[in-house]
């Protein structure tokens, strides 16, 4: 058993010395420019494109590939779809109206309000709830003519441009009418 070891540990050391005996390839040295030499395997460092000649032109890369568009998210669109007011219009008087708000999006539109004017000048605003897609709200209005003659009624519903919609130009409507003495 002993000799078993022994020729063992002697044919580890053979195998070994061997290893240490076999001629190595030296390594190529470094260019005294200090970069190292593109060799098989050590492509770390491209070639340089080649010069551009004089008076040619500049080569275009390949387009880019066209943007898939994203899926279109559906958005309201909240309109004032009409004004109206009881007649006759009486100076001083009290008089009641409607506006009637639409949604013509294809998304449900959150809650808002609609500001309401008698020839440019701010009267006040009403609450709207949410509008599903191709509904409309009504919402009841008081004013009072302060002069006699011609005056327009106007409003706009989003008038703080809060809601994002598929149409921003489309949130007003106006109304012409006559308040009588």
């Amino acid at each position: 058993m002993e000799w078993i070891k022994l020729f063992a540990v002697a044919l580890a050391a053979f195998l070994l010395a061997g290893c240490v005996a076999s001629p190595q390839q030296q390594a190529p040295a470094a260019p005294e420019s200090g970069t190292m030499p593109i060799a098989p395997g050590n492509d770390a460092t491209p070639p340089a494109p080649p010069a551009e000649p004089e008076g040619q032109p500049e080569q275009q890369s390949p387009p880019a590939a066209p943007e898939i568009p994203a899926a279109p998210q559906g958005k309201p669109d909240l309109q004032l779809q009409s004004m109206a007011l009881a007649t006759p219009v009486t100076l001083y008087q009290m008089m009641n109206g409607t506006i009637t708000n639409y949604n013509s999006g294809t998304a449900e539109s959150p809650a808002t309000k609609t500001a309401y004017y008698i020839d440019g000048e701010f009267i006040g605003t009403v609450d709207v709830p949410p509008i599903a897609p191709g509904d409309t709200n009504i919402a009841r209005i008081t004013v009072i003519c302060q002069s006699v003659g011609q005056h327009t009624l106007s409003g706009k519903i989003d008038y703080e441009g809060l809601i994002e919609e598929s149409d921003e130009q489309n949130n007003g409507a106006a109304l012409s009418f006559t308040c009588t003495g």
